[in-house]
């Protein structure tokens, strides 16, 4: 069971079903049976398994279920008119199975259990960057990403999932996997990723939620190096860092636009004193304009050889 990317409707998926039959001897046209009984298999049999476990299943349960296999004995009468009796019986025998299946979580390695899709994109991410996740049966969805560098697939998964950028991330920083993550996109793929967080941010822009926001990512960002230093440019890279510490703690910031243009004011900022050469004189700066002294942090960068920007 899981979620589709834009409903909570539960959505059951079959990738592949292999039946043998079995009929008795002198069946008068056993080849005319195999067609009606597949096409029960490939028509309205889904179809019934789904219908059925929607009666039983709790619908606002979003968690995501991968199953390696199943085995299962059916049955029907050789003298079916049609295919519509056996799709409704072996509908039902299949959902039994599977509520059976998620009744008792069963922990072995052909039942995976994720809490819900954002989890299991993540893990699928996270075991991308580690080299891991080409082969394991349960990423088969993912297959068409293949191709792609590490960058590009990253990218085109999260973005595939509308809506649940923000949820992705989360789930990464709030497990430590979402570092190698980062390192593995290209400034690009960050842009859009951190684009697609704030994707249901709306309303309009005042200077009191401004301020407020511009505050309180400072104090975030205060408490740790976004990164081990280097020169490579990570503008988008630290927009994804920084809104994975603010997200946590502030519920519901991925819809807020204040929170978005605070954290690309800031870095546009950051980008502005990048000539100051020592981390230590940048991070009195940034310490500076956290207690909202932005004099001092301006004699700072003077002194550190940046030019004043509001100098003509």
């Amino acid at each position: 069971m899981n979620s589709t990317a834009s409903t909570s409707e539960p959505l059951l998926t079959v990738g592949h079903w292999r039946a043998t039959y079995l009929v008795r001897d002198g069946h008068p046209a056993p080849h005319d049976l195999q067609r009606r009984l597949d096409e029960a298999v490939a028509g309205q049999l889904a179809e019934n398994c789904g219908r059925w476990l929607q009666q039983v299943l709790d619908p606002s349960d979003p968690s995501v279920w991968r199953i390696r296999e199943l085995a299962m004995n059916f049955s029907a009468d050789s003298n079916l008119a049609s295919s519509d009796a056996a799709a409704q019986i072996w509908g039902r025998q299949f959902a039994a199975r599977i509520q059976d299946i998620l009744s008792h979580e069963d922990d072995s390695e052909s039942v995976l259990r994720f809490p819900n899709q954002a989890a299991y994109v993540a893990q699928f991410v996270s075991d991308l960057v580690a080299a891991g996740a080409w082969g394991k049966w349960y990423y088969e969805e993912f297959e068409d990403l293949r191709v792609l560098s590490d960058s590009q697939a990253i990218r085109t998964v999260i973005l595939r999932y509308s809506g649940r950028a923000a949820e992705i991330i989360l789930q990464l920083a709030s497990t430590r996997r979402l570092e190698p993550v980062l390192c593995s996109l290209t400034e690009s793929a960050a842009r859009e990723i951190f684009a697609a967080c704030f994707e249901r941010a709306a309303g309009g822009l005042s200077g009191a939620g401004l301020d407020k926001w511009t505050g309180i990512i400072l104090e975030l960002w205060n408490e740790a190096p976004l990164r081990s230093s280097t020169r490579e440019e990570n503008y988008f890279r630290d927009a994804v860092r920084l809104f994975a510490r603010v997200a946590p703690r502030f519920p519901g910031a991925e819809n807020n636009i204040h929170v978005r243009t605070a954290l690309e004011s800031l870095l546009e900022l950051r980008a502005v004193l990048s000539a100051i050469q020592s981390p230590s004189v940048l991070d009195a700066v940034l310490k500076t304009l956290a207690g909202g002294d932005l004099a001092s942090a301006i004699g700072l960068a003077r002194n550190a050889g940046v030019a004043d920007p509001a100098a003509p």
